[in-house]
């Protein structure tokens, strides 16, 4: 009989602590949580809009050792997944998005109809600590003074042009 491969145990056992950590948030929030089997990705869910998320996420486990949360007009990722305090800084991050304690401040370009910047933030609508960031594009399109904070189950505040620009 052929011993078990270390690394198919690897990814097994990363892809497990995984799966325990998306469903225990999912739980404590009572939100719906959809397993996507078609990403090319060790493991991979949606946690769909829904009452209690006022916008959908998707979270996997990539390469095997990158977790990532995305929201469509954001990404961010935590990694090495081996490391404890990486996972545990990933957990306090979902934690926060979907209790609401944490924002996501949206900085707007001068020319941009979406978000050029997103920053994790763990103030309430005021610039707190950045957990997290995600950005593109050339810095001369990152300047128009618009910014919209998002925190779940909170109303949604925009200042600056992006008064008159739709919800990412």
């Amino acid at each position: 009989m052929k011993p078990p491969d270390p690394e198919t145990q690897h990814v097994e056992r990363n892809s497990e602590r995984a799966r325990s950590l998306f469903l225990q948030l999912a739980d404590k929030y009572a939100l719906k949580l959809e397993w996507d089997e078609t990403s090319p990705v060790e493991l991979a869910a949606t946690l769909p809009q829904q009452p209690g998320l006022d916008w959908s996420l998707w979270l996997c486990l990539q390469n095997n050792d990158e977790l990532w949360i995305s929201g469509g007009f954001f990404t961010f990722s935590w990694f090495p997944v081996e490391d404890a305090k990486v996972e545990a800084e990933f957990a306090e991050a979902l934690d926060g998005i979907l209790s609401g304690r944490f924002q996501l401040r949206c900085v707007y370009g001068s020319l941009g109809q979406s978000p050029c910047r997103v920053e994790l933030e763990t103030g309430a609508f005021d610039k707190g600590p950045s957990l997290a960031s995600y950005g593109f594009g050339p810095i001369f399109f990152r300047f128009g003074g618009a910014e919209v904070i998002l925190r779940n189950g909170h109303p949604t505040i925009k200042t600056g042009r992006a008064v008159k620009l739709p919800l990412p």
